[in-house]
């Protein structure tokens, strides 16, 4: 089997074992902070949260000091059988800047009038940085023993721009029979990218472009033209 469908196929069950973006994550692992909260009615209100492996405390904001937590005003949701019912929190959501070190690992490049659509694989490495939003939806059931279980689950989606560095075959080829050796380029990559995230990687799809970095990028065929591609990141921020 090809690489290429090899990855493919890998990045097929990554969807279908996330359930359409959500993963379960521990309760200790959601960060304290400001949240907007987004109840089962649809109402929305900024809150600060504190979470812990016992128990999740909620805190909405005061008018008059916008970061000013209300305390007196907080709910308090004990994670065992005599808690508040978890539902009621609806979600959390939270947004923050994030970076990411990334990856292309399948290029899909378009036909060109010497070449049909080429996938690619080369070396490359970049920057990402982008805004990302984490949602935490809280609810409970009962197990059919009539016990009470609390479930917790975490989607996050993560959109920005990268830029970097990469290789790429250069020879008569790609370069309409301008350039008769053949090596590996130096390109710069550029582009933007969404990613859903698990654990401390992240992956997802990239529309980007590259450059061709000496002399004989006059002639690539792929200059400055579109490519769609399969994108790995790996987090520097939380």
């Amino acid at each position: 089997m090809k690489r290429q469908e090899i990855l493919i196929l890998f990045v097929l069950s990554f969807f279908q074992t996330g359930c359409g973006f959500l993963q379960r994550k521990a309760m200790h692992e959601v960060p304290n902070g400001y949240y907007r909260q987004i109840d089962p009615q649809h109402n929305s209100r900024k809150v600060y949260a504190e979470i812990t492996e016992d128990s999740i405390s909620i805190y909405p904001l005061t008018t008059l000091h916008p970061r000013q937590a209300n305390a007196g005003a907080g709910t308090i949701y004990f994670l065992n059988e005599n808690s508040p019912s978890l539902t009621s929190i609806g979600k959390l959501v939270k947004t923050s800047f994030d970076i990411h070190l990334t990856s292309v690992l399948i290029k899909y490049r378009f036909s060109t009038p010497s070449l049909p659509n080429q996938f690619s694989n080369n070396f490359n490495g970049a920057f990402y940085a982008g805004i990302r939003k984490d949602f935490f939806r809280f609810r409970d059931d009962n197990s059919p023993l009539k016990t009470k279980r609390q479930h917790m689950n975490h989607t996050e989606i993560d959109a920005g721009a990268f830029a970097g560095l990469g290789t790429t075959p250069i020879n008569a080829s790609v370069t309409e029979n301008n350039v008769t050796a053949e090596y590996d380029g130096l390109v710069l990559q550029k582009g933007v990218a969404v990613f859903i995230g698990i654990q401390n990687l992240s992956i997802g799809v990239g529309l980007g472009w590259d450059q061709l970095m000496d002399k004989y990028r006059i002639y690539w065929i792929y200059r400055e033209k579109p490519w769609i591609g399969l994108v790995l990141g790996l987090k520097l921020s939380k």
